[in-house]
Formats: C-alpha cells, structure tokens, sequence
C-alpha cells in the first residue's frame, strides 16, 4: 500500500484558493487576531460584534423594502379615484298639513305653487301671505269675494326656497309651519314626482244637482295622515280636476286606494268616497247626501 504525502491529504485547488486568500487578508489585517483573542474581546463582546454584522445588513434590506412598498402604494393611491362616501339622510320628521284648531289645510305642493285651505263660521275675505325667507320678499293672495271656505292658490314661487306662510282671517294672524317649524318649502317632493296624473270627477246631491264650490280633497287611505292633500273647488256643473301626481310624489307605502273628502262651500262635511288606485279618468260621480 502507498503511504500518503506527509502533510496529509493534497487539498482541492479551490480550497487552497480561499485558504490562500484568508492568510493575504490576515497579513493585511494583523490586528484581527489580537481583537478578536480572549485578552481584547471577551465572549459576549464578540457575540455582540456578531449580531450586529449580521443585523445590521437585514435592516438596512427591511428598511430599503419598506420604502420601496410605500412608493408603490403611493402610486396606486394616486391611479385609483377615491371612494364616494354616501352620508345617509336623516328621515325627516312626520309633515302636519293641518293647523288645529283652525283646521287649515296646506296642499297642491308643487315646485311653484302650493295652495291653502280653511272654513270660517260667517262669510269672510281671507288672504294668505308667502315670503320668501332668502329675500324677504313676500307675495299676498286673498279671497275674490266673500266666502266660508277658503281656497288661495299661491303661484310664481321660486323653486326649493323655505317660504314662511301667514294666515289673515276672522281678524287675527295665524303663521303656518309645517316641515319642521321652518314653513313650506316649494319643490320638496320634485325628485320623486312623475308626469302629471290629473284624475276628474264630479259632486252630485242625492237628487242630481250638481254641487257647486264645494272642496274635494284627495289623501291617501291609509291611517297615516301625514301627507300635504290635493285639493280643488267644484265649478258650475259640479266637476272638479286634481293632479294625484302631486300625492304620489310624497311616496305613501302601500297606497291602493284615494280617500276622497267633500266639503261643500258653507263648511258643511258632506261625506268621504274610497277609490281605488287607478279608477281616475275619470272617478266616478260622488252622490252624496244634502247639507
């Protein structure tokens, strides 16, 4: 058998590469040794120098990778549109359209226009005052002749503006708020409303008179009465003509059917009719009993 070189093995030519390398780097670095012997460093001093050669480089690559994800983030945030926020809409409180004890009525809401209703005990003239509370301006409509039930129309209202509403009748003042102490606000139901939905009809006595100035009033039947009606007077043959479109736009839940109300022109009740949602053109004659 052959012995082998003294020495020990040959080493691979790579590791005697490193090893050669190692001892240049020594030469060049004499002071190594010495520091790193347990006279100069003691062994949690070395473990410290440990640590932080090898932590040092890693943060140095965390750091740099966080920067870089921010930048990225940075540039998708400015590509991407920020999100519409919907901020829900309180639900309004209930709208009273009636003024106890006076009993007067507002309705006819339209974007304009808007009217008011009440009954006096004796003939009188009423008017009806409407100011625009942006500019003060205030806009007066009265009765044409003498009367116990009154119907003011009031019209050539700017659109979605609070209007404050004063009542002149039996010689006292009477101011109207009914959304929300704030008087009326013309247009509220605009974004709701539909085309024009005028439905016709006519007042006939038990005998087959026509009633003439009487109120026709249209609501809802539903229990909840917290709606601004439609209302119009009859004319000489007893006919009358409401737009429903203008009750609707308010969005009763459940409507099937009309509560139709008739007042004739000395205050006197002279009876309700229920019609269902579609049997408008026209509602059939109301016959209703004598005042």
């Amino acid at each position: 058998m052959s012995s082998l070189p003294a020495g020990g093995p040959p080493m691979p030519a790579q590791m005697q590469n490193a090893q050669q390398r190692a001892e240049e780097w020594l030469a060049q670095h004499e002071d190594v040794p010495k520091l790193l012997s347990r006279k100069h460093l003691s062994l949690g001093k070395i473990t410290a120098l440990l640590f932080l050669l090898v932590t040092l480089p890693l943060t140095v690559f965390v750091v740099a990778k966080q920067k870089q994800l921010a930048e990225v983030r940075s540039k998708a945030a400015e590509a991407t549109p920020a999100p519409t926020i919907q901020i829900p809409t309180p639900s309004p409180r209930p709208i009273t359209y009636t003024t106890q004890p006076n009993m007067i009525y507002m309705g006819n809401l339209d974007s304009q226009s808007f009217s008011v209703w009440w009954r006096t005990n004796a003939p009188d003239k009423g008017c009806v005052t409407v100011t625009n509370v942006k500019d003060n301006k205030p806009i007066k409509q009265c009765d044409e002749k003498l009367t116990r039930t009154h119907l003011i129309d009031i019209t050539g209202l700017k659109s979605y503006i609070t209007h404050k509403v004063e009542v002149e009748t039996d010689g006292q003042k009477i101011e109207l708020s009914p959304f929300w102490g704030e008087g009326i606000i013309t247009g509220l139901f605009d974004k709701q409303k539909t085309a024009s939905n005028l439905a016709f009809g006519k007042i006939v006595s038990a005998s087959g008179e026509s009633i003439v100035g009487a109120t026709v009033f249209a609501f809802p039947n539903l229990a909840d009465r917290s709606y601004l009606p439609v209302m119009a007077k009859t004319d000489e043959s007893g006919g009358y003509k409401i737009d429903l479109s203008l009750l609707e736009s308010q969005q009763p839940e459940n409507l099937t059917a009309y509560l139709i109300s008739v007042v004739d022109e000395n205050g006197n009740d002279l009876g309700q009719r229920i019609f269902n949602v579609g049997a408008t053109t026209p509602f059939p004659d109301l016959v209703l009993r004598e005042p």
